[in-house]
């Protein structure tokens, strides 16, 4: 080592002893102000902030807050779902691959189409899906919403329904929701479930 270079170091050691020197100070000053209640209570509430922000991270609006609590409710709870509303969510045929790969199954406009298979609905509260083939049936049995001219998805609707379900109970969501949807589709049937509303 030259004579230059151990005079940097030396340098270097006394600027790190004087980092460590005022660190020390700037410890004891912080141990003081800890003591003092109102700089407690700033710790305190910084805490409190950062434990609210993780847990409200995904929520940016009212909206936000509803549907995913609501989601996260029937998510955990979807083996308990009753599965009162479905809405229709359209009419499927199969179209046979020619080269026997693989069948495609494509959306047709009504049950009437010649190779029609099956409708798709989807429960209004968990929005699981099911393929029905007899759909007749399905529909004399259960409270179906059903549109063919809706540009809607069900998951609209289920997005409403958790907004009216925020301020209403279970019974009168149901009952404004279907009067929604019949405002839109542009007519006003009545449905009558087999447990009335």
């Amino acid at each position: 080592m030259k004579e230059l270079e151990r005079k940097r170091t030396v340098e270097k050691i006394k600027e790190d002893i004087e980092s460590l020197q005022i660190l020390e100070k700037h410890r004891k000053k912080q141990e003081e102000l800890e003591k003092d209640p109102i700089i407690a209570q700033y710790y305190d509430l910084l805490s409190e902030i950062k434990r609210l922000e993780q847990k409200t991270k995904l929520f940016t609006s009212l909206d936000q807050t509803i549907f995913w609590e609501f989601t996260w409710a029937n998510i955990n709870g979807k083996d308990d779902c009753s599965h009162e509303i479905w809405i229709y969510e359209g009419s499927y045929y199969c179209l046979t691959d020619p080269w026997g790969e693989h069948d495609h199954y494509c959306k047709c406009d009504d049950e009437s189409h010649t190779d029609f298979e099956y409708n798709i609905y989807v429960c209004l509260s968990c929005e699981k899906f099911v393929k029905v083939n007899d759909w007749q049936s399905f529909e004399g049995t259960h409270t179906v919403l059903k549109s063919r001219a809706l540009d809607k998805t069900p998951h609209y609707y289920t997005k409403m329904f958790y907004q009216l379900l925020y301020t209403h109970s279970v019974e009168e969501a149901q009952r404004k929701l279907i009067e929604a949807f019949n405002q839109d589709k542009g007519y006003t049937k009545k449905y009558r479930p087999k447990n009335s509303f």
